[in-house]
């Protein structure tokens, strides 16, 4: 809804401008721990996937078993 009236257009800007800082002020305060997580999902996929490798080789070979 586009607005001709200054008053009106100068209250949405000022809205949008205060939300946007909250949204600033909120991302920077959680930047390091979305950075940590990665990190943790990181490594925790790595130690998955070297878990399952592992129980792979525990897998009867079905060759041998003829």
């Amino acid at each position: 809804m586009a607005t001709d009236d200054p008053k009106q257009l100068a209250e949405i800007v000022d809205r949008l401008t205060n939300a946007l800082q909250s949204a600033l002020i909120l991302a920077s305060r959680l930047e390091p721990d979305v950075r940590q997580a990665s990190r943790d999902a990181a490594q925790l996929h790595e130690a998955v996937t070297r878990a399952s490798a592992a129980a792979l080789e525990l897998r009867p070979d079905p060759k041998r078993s003829e």
